[in-house]
């Protein structure tokens, strides 16, 4: 049977040349369902794959450069900070802000970035959720310790999708969360449960059936437990980070399928009005190949990213980078052998097979070999020793002591080190800059 009219139902050989999935029996008929159609015109099909589930395949050939879907979120709210000090999002534009001495929110007493902020007037942002945090007894909270529950902000903002927009509540809660992962035994579970479950019924829910109980009206319908950590796992699972004016996770209706790649087939931007999100493809895709993005960061190493998509997206990654020892001659993983005896022997170790958390690491010029227990001990002791002192705003002089240190157990193209010469390029830049700046005064003071 042939394929029919999207417009008038009769037989149909013209089809729609940027996706490819609907038919026309002319052009007249195109260029009037083009109205309907546009919403929806995309270059890829959602396929449900045995062992990926629902993913992107594109239906068409698409070129370098190409949009592949753009999109604003279902929702978005403050990424969390897991600190107890330091700055807090503001609840209406999700900036960071000094809790202490800045502007508190007439409704909620949460702090504001201003009090003319827009966000705080919005209903799907601020307007609709401080209704429900200005229940909460603010004598009971224990200092500014309440201002850090910034996750439990948009677990909130999605259960209140329910009442506004339940399309967008039933997409959320038909999306993956890995709960079969995340039980009542796991520390993640128990971690959700104390930090944001608690936290909302005891302070917010709590107060609000008291209110629903005198009013008889109900303000939302689901508040279980089991629905707010069902939530948190949809979150941490499929929630996109977006770093701008301000540090958001948001939650999108179509590009939370992107499956992840080490080598990423998609680049992606963000616009700051509103979060929309445009995918573009960063190479060239087939017809049916799958479209990909990546869950972490590209510069990490393999050890890294493995980690990070087992303990966040529950999966291990075995992907043509992750597999090959040299990560395809970036040895962005490499180590510097030390040699036997004292002697370097100027050989590198790789691991013999990256993707098994049991591999050695041998060398190519000498017999030394290593654990991947030992290899991760090293790496991760050398990265916390990074951190600090990237954290201590260091000067060129320290940051170069602690590349000369690494460079004895590292490879030149190793993640860590990239991430010290890349902060030390921002330091000579703004040396050059005051060197010269001191210099013009020099020559005005001359004159």
């Amino acid at each position: 049977m042939g394929d029919k009219c999207a417009e008038c139902g009769e037989p149909a050989e013209l089809k729609c040349s940027a996706c490819k999935l609907v038919s026309y029996c002319g052009k007249e008929h195109q260029k009037k369902d083009w109205k309907n159609h546009k919403a929806v015109c995309r270059p890829f099909e959602i396929l449900e794959d045995p062992v990926l589930g629902k993913c992107l395949v594109a239906t068409r050939d698409i070129k370098p450069g190409d949009i592949v879907m753009a999109e604003y979120p279902l929702v978005y709210g403050p990424r969390p900070h897991m600190v107890e000090e330091g700055p807090v999002p503001c609840p209406g534009c999700c900036r960071l802000i000094i809790a202490e001495g800045s502007p508190r929110c007439e409704g909620c007493d949460f702090p504001i970035c201003h009090p003319g902020c827009e966000g705080l007037r919005d209903m799907d942002r601020h307007g609709h959720e401080c209704m429900i945090l200005g229940l909460r007894d603010v004598k009971a909270i224990n200092g500014l310790h309440d201002f850090y529950r910034q996750d439990a902000l948009l677990t909130l903002r999605c259960l209140l999708l329910q009442n506004r927009h339940p399309k967008k509540f039933e997409q959320i809660m038909g999306m993956m969360e890995h709960m079969d992962r995340r039980g009542k035994n796991t520390e993640v579970y128990k971690d959700i449960d104390s930090r944001i479950a608690d936290y909302l019924i005891d302070n917010f829910f709590a107060p609000m059936k008291i209110l629903e109980g005198r009013t008889g009206k109900q303000a939302l319908h689901d508040i279980s437990r089991e629905t707010i950590h069902k939530i948190c796992g949809v979150i941490d699972v499929n929630g996109l980070e977006v770093n701008m004016d301000a540090e958001v996770s948001a939650l999108y209706p179509t590009a939370y399928l992107m499956e992840h790649n080490c080598l990423p087939n998609t680049t992606h931007i963000f616009d700051k009005n509103g979060y929309k999100i445009t995918v573009k493809a960063a190479l060239p895709i087939n017809t049916g190949e799958h479209i990909s993005t990546m869950y972490t960061h590209c510069l990490w190493g393999t050890q890294a990213r493995r980690e990070h998509l087992r303990e966040t997206k529950y999966f291990d990654c075995k992907c043509v980078r992750c597999s090959d020892p040299t990560e395809l001659g970036s040895y962005l993983s490499a180590l510097k052998c030390i040699g036997t005896d004292d002697e370097p022997c100027g050989g590198t170790q790789l691991p013999l097979d990256p993707t098994n958390d049991e591999t050695q690491w041998t060398c190519d010029k000498c017999p030394v070999k290593l654990t991947n227990a030992e290899v991760s001990y090293l790496v991760n002791g050398i990265g916390e020793e990074v951190d600090n002192v990237q954290l201590s705003n260091p000067t060129v002089r320290e940051l170069e002591s602690l590349l000369n240190k690494m460079l004895t157990f590292l490879h030149p193209n190793h993640y860590h080190v990239y991430s010290v010469k890349h902060s030390l390029i921002q330091l000579y830049g703004r040396w050059t800059l005051r060197r010269s700046y001191l210099a013009n005064i020099r020559c005005v003071q001359a004159v």
